[in-house]
């Protein structure tokens, strides 16, 4: 018997990334596909003295195949050498957009901040940097799983146009071949209640319904009506003597493994004692599954 009114809200990360932010409540913007813009052009070059220095296949780095890469070639040892790659979108971008996200990898050890020392990003309007040149850090490293891939996650502040990748000859050791996947940038918010993570492979608002806004993925909804009195707007609910449960099928999940971001509200509104949980799993028939307990 459920004797208390919660409040969720479901999101399902890109590539399996489970860093789910819940989101009680929906607003508009639930409704629509995330834009994202990607790089459409690229520049390279190799600063200081290294003939067989240089960026392979640079124009994989381009447009929005994820899984084609530009590699970066330094030699071990050298001093004062770097090289630097800079992809360029076919628009200027707004300093409050959500995020800019850039795709790294490793040809060699699974990727970690003690081998990504030696790269710094930096944005630029046109020719001109706009100064926020970064070392790759933990406030902006997602790692993907157990590989030697990653996603930068940057919150420019500033208008830009382009994006600058440098590679220098400090600890490339440890770096072996790095790899450009793409960038891009998104022109909208998928919240504004939350900071869900970037570029979710799926996202349930579950305003009325259990539809995927980012690659419509349906679902279904058992016993859990609809309330348009969450803390930002609409939200499912699960409340006296339902069992709810919401079933998304056919998630083409490229890994075994996954994680499911979501706010819920787990406290009788009557009482405050915390009286709930939830259970996340899948069905025989690899249904994903969310339920109320």
């Amino acid at each position: 018997m459920i004797n208390s009114h919660y409040t969720l809200k479901h999101i399902i990360p890109h590539r399996l990334l489970v860093l789910l932010a819940l989101l009680i409540c929906s607003t508009a913007i639930y409704a629509q596909t995330i834009p994202k813009v990607y790089a459409t052009s690229q520049t390279n070059q190799v600063n200081g003295l290294c003939l067989l220095c240089g960026v392979n296949n640079p124009n994989n780095a381009v447009g929005n195949n994820r899984d084609d890469y530009a590699t970066f070639s330094i030699n071990v040892g050298l001093l004062g050498v770097s090289i630097e790659q800079t992809l360029i979108f076919p628009s200027v971008a707004s300093g409050n957009l959500d995020y800019l996200a850039v795709g790294v990898g490793n040809a060699g050890s699974l990727l970690s901040l003690s081998v990504l020392g030696s790269v710094t990003i930096e944005t630029y309007l046109g020719n001109t940097p706009n100064n926020d040149a970064k070392v790759i850090d933990s406030s902006m490293l997602v790692l993907l799983g157990n590989t030697a891939r990653a996603t930068v996650i940057l919150k420019p502040t500033q208008n830009y146009d382009r994006v600058k990748i440098t590679q220098n000859s400090s600890l490339v050791g440890l770096l072996a071949d790095f790899r450009l996947y793409y960038a891009l940038y998104s022109t909208s918010k998928i919240s504004e209640c939350g900071t869900p993570p970037p570029d979710p492979f799926a996202y349930f608002p579950l305003n009325g319904n259990a539809r995927d806004t980012i690659n419509s993925f349906s679902g279904t909804v058992t016993g859990t009506p609809f309330t348009t009195d969450a803390v930002c707007g609409q939200a499912a609910i699960f409340s006296n003597g339902n069992t709810p449960s919401i079933k998304i099928t056919n998630i083409p999940l490229p890994r075994k493994s996954f994680t499911y971001a979501f706010w819920g509200s787990l406290t009788d509104e009557a009482t405050g004692v915390n009286a709930a949980f939830f259970l996340l799993g899948r069905d025989s028939l690899m249904n994903t599954i969310i339920r109320y307990k």
